[in-house]
């Protein structure tokens, strides 16, 4: 799932998939229901989720990701290539991506920006972020709101040093990369043209 969002950003996915496919949808370090630690990086969130796939006994995996969670997909992928099977990537970054000093600057204020942005207003961003549809932005700010801000600096910051163009990613496993029209958030549709 993306930064400050939960599991049940798929949870209609779930109910069409759950009867072919077994599914785990876990809540990623820091959000929903998982425990919240004194850091927060990207590889972290990967070492979760190889941990949870050993404790599960799943040797191999279609990874999919969404936002945050296709960064994660990564480096995972990155970090132990022979447990990935395939990679479905949703709205997400790619982390090797060339970024413009304009963007790198962009995204250095956003780090900055972030303490001083009221928390209410912060989660109202949150789910502005997430597309147009009423019920998916009451969701996500909703969800947001369940991250004490201090959290979502640490999520945001990791997210940002995940960003790394000197990565040499070339994922040899099927890969499906889903951008849609309203996906504006960020350097997405560029990422992958």
């Amino acid at each position: 799932h993306g930064a400050f969002l939960d599991h049940r950003v798929f949870l209609p996915q779930v109910e069409h998939l759950c009867s072919r496919y077994r599914l785990l949808v876990p809540d990623l370090r820091h959000h929903g229901r998982s425990q919240s630690f004194d850091e927060f990086s990207i590889d972290q969130a990967a070492d979760d989720v190889l941990a949870l796939l050993d404790e599960e006994g799943i040797e191999t995996a279609v990874l999919v990701g969404h936002s945050m969670g296709g960064l994660i997909a990564q480096s995972l992928i990155r970090r132990a290539p022979q447990r990935a099977t395939g990679l479905v990537a949703v709205a997400s970054p790619r982390a090797s991506a060339p970024r413009s000093k304009a963007e790198w600057v962009s995204l250095s204020l956003s780090r900055m920006v972030l303490p001083l942005i009221p928390a209410t207003r912060f989660y109202s961003l949150v789910g502005k972020t997430c597309g147009p549809d009423p019920d998916v932005t009451a969701y996500a700010c909703e969800a947001a709101g369940l991250i004490p801000k201090e959290r979502c600096r640490l999520i945001w910051a990791g997210v940002i040093r995940a960003l790394r163009p000197d990565l040499a990613e070339r994922f040899p496993l099927p890969t499906l990369l889903v951008v849609g029209g309203n996906d504006r958030a960020g350097t997405i549709s560029k990422d992958h043209q």
